[in-house]
């Protein structure tokens, strides 16, 4: 089930991840972790929000309108347009949220080195003892300047 969300996500939705590695953390996510309440940091396609969606767990995401590559699909996520480093737009986040602290946060969004450390705090405030994945935090390719 894992590896065909994967593919699909991948393959049909523009995620940009290793299906293998992608799988796994679909089973960790749904079996072990089970979360109630995700939030996606940086969407670009929607990809991701179609995995999570897959495993009928309610997503919040937080992306950038310019960063969220045609086609994008929220897969029913609930979306909060914006930089996730702005005050404005994490108060619209926890307005989302209702006041409920979240299983697991999934950081996709600035690679750069300040950028990703702004999303780790902000997921540390949204997510005391829940799980943080980052995805993108080594060089690659597409951001040559991540890690320097």
């Amino acid at each position: 089930m894992y590896h065909e969300i994967a593919a699909a996500a991948v393959d049909e939705h523009g995620a940009q991840h290793n299906r293998a590695e992608l799988a796994m953390l679909l089973a960790v996510v749904h079996q072990v972790i089970k979360p109630r309440l995700i939030v996606e940091i940086g969407s670009w396609r929607g990809g991701s929000l179609y995995a999570w969606s897959r495993l009928a767990i309610p997503v919040v995401a937080v992306t950038l309108p310019e960063k969220a590559a045609e086609p994008f699909r929220s897969h029913g996520a609930r979306m909060v347009w914006g930089n996730s480093h702005d005050p404005g737009v994490q108060a619209q986040l926890l307005a989302q949220l209702g006041g409920k602290y979240v299983d697991l946060v999934f950081i996709d969004g600035d690679h750069t080195e300040t950028g990703a450390r702004s999303d780790l705090d902000l997921a540390a405030r949204l997510a005391p003892g829940g799980v943080i994945v980052m995805h993108d935090i080594n060089l690659h390719r597409r951001h040559p300047g991540v890690g320097v």
